[in-house]
């Protein structure tokens, strides 16, 4: 049954010149404007519930489905909003420092292996840029470079036990030597090498000849600390 309405003699409060519905005086066009805001929440709230329950499933589905289509458009707007993503990520950064870092070491775990062919084909295509920012970097942090490189020298000196030879020094200069060689001869940077590293997770060597080995650069940087057993065969 419709509700019965009669034209007023002056708008309502919000100008509306629509009729009136009899009992309650209530202006037509904002009866339909507040059930619609009653109507719209309650809207929201269901959409809510269902991703709640459904919907996050549902777009995990699609993104497994769809998977290089998802790849296209986030390559897409991660190019067209370079600046706004990395505002985004130091803001995070900042915000959760703990939770960043973990994510990091997750992430290095999960993808080790691409992560350093990645590194190394980044480092091998951008020699100079690397070297001008290690320089900047220890202009701009003379005091942390001082502590590196003196933390280095100590983990060394506690690694070079007593007993070495005035021979065994010359043996060591000369390993050191032949690196600077093989670098200038090759045009490839070459490093010395600790077979069984001075600080590994579950095994320290010692700053001997016979524990040094010259290698490139990058086969030095991907062993980093790790002791590898067929070395020392």
């Amino acid at each position: 049954m419709k509700a019965a309405t009669y034209v007023p003699e002056k708008p309502c409060k919000r100008g509306h010149l629509l009729r009136y519905v009899a009992g309650t005086h209530m202006c037509v066009e904002c009866n339909r404007l507040h059930n619609a805001a009653q109507n719209r929440e309650q809207k929201i709230i269901r959409m809510r519930e269902w991703y709640a329950k459904k919907g996050a499933a549902a777009r995990r589905n699609w993104r497994l489905k769809n998977a290089e289509r998802e790849k296209a458009t986030r390559r897409i707007y991660q190019a067209k909003n370079k600046n706004k993503i990395s505002t985004q990520v130091r803001a995070r950064r900042l915000r959760k420092p703990e939770t960043f870092r973990q994510y990091k070491k997750t992430q290095y775990a999960k993808h080790r292996e691409q992560i350093l062919a990645k590194r190394k084909e980044w480092g091998a295509a951008n020699k100079e840029r690397i070297a001008e920012l290690n320089r900047r970097w220890r202009l701009a942090n003379p005091d942390r470079d001082r502590a590196l490189g003196n933390r280095k020298r100590a983990r060394k000196l506690h690694a070079t036990p007593p007993w070495l030879t005035d021979a065994d020094h010359d043996r060591i200069f000369a390993i050191y030597a032949e690196a600077q060689k093989m670098t200038r001869e090759s045009g490839v940077e070459h490093q010395v090498d600790h077979i069984v590293p001075l600080q590994g997770r579950n095994v320290c060597g010692l700053h001997i000849p016979e524990n040094l080995r010259v290698v490139p650069a990058v086969v030095n940087f991907k062993k980093n600390n790790q002791f590898i057993e067929e070395l020392c065969a």
